[in-house]
């Protein structure tokens, strides 16, 4: 007995930008190797650069240190205004700020010793991505946020339940790109935001060597 299920192909409109001069890859680079990745779920990704933005700090771009209620802190709250400000945002679509040499705060507001890969709260439309990691760190991020997926050691995943690092999927902390067939369904499906998530779960806690 052979079992088939087709679906068709979900477009997602990510812009990429580039906060202070951080490096990246091109855009058409970072749309053809997350494609690659995100094609096993049937979901195509429609990515393009925007200007840069330029934020003035007198400290290192800081990450967390938000606690519960609060999606992003303040200085993540300078690069949004500012992209809200312009007259082509479009909140319907997705946004990847590309950002380099941070420091991460835990909740209190204490400079940790993480390395942080990027950001994006599960099904919010604004990520980070810090230090220019290795794609699969990226599209794990879009995975939170484009397609509302929980890290799968989460007690909140409702995909694919594993211990972290014991796996290769998108979702887990190793660095692998697999996605499975109930994860493919969840993709298709509509989700909202996660209003009362821990600012961990849309974290990837990486060594960037």
């Amino acid at each position: 007995k052979l079992c088939i299920q087709a679906y068709d192909e979900k477009e997602v409109k990510v812009h990429v930008v580039r906060v202070n001069n951080a490096k990246m890859p091109s855009a058409d680079k970072l749309q053809n190797e997350l494609n690659e990745i995100f094609s096993q779920a049937v979901v195509k990704l429609m990515l393009d650069e925007l200007e840069p933005i330029t934020i003035k700090l007198d400290h290192k771009f800081k990450h967390g240190g938000t606690r519960r209620l609060r999606a992003y802190n303040t200085d993540q709250r300078l690069v949004i205004d500012e992209l809200q400000k312009r007259s082509d945002y479009n909140a319907d679509d997705f946004y990847l700020f590309f950002v380099d040499d941070i420091e991460r705060l835990d909740d209190d507001g204490n400079p940790t010793s993480d390395i942080i890969g990027g950001y994006m709260p599960v099904g919010w439309h604004l990520g980070f991505i810090y230090n220019n990691p290795k794609i699969a760190y990226i599209a794990h991020e879009l995975g939170h946020g484009t397609l509302a997926m929980h890290h799968t050691f989460s007690d909140e995943t409702e995909t694919f339940s594993a211990p972290k690092e014991s796996s290769d999927n998108l979702m887990d902390y190793s660095g692998g790109t697999h996605l499975n067939h109930k994860q493919w369904q969840w993709a298709h499906e509509n989700h909202g935001r996660e209003w009362f998530e821990e600012e961990d779960d849309g974290e990837l806690v990486v060594q960037l060597v």
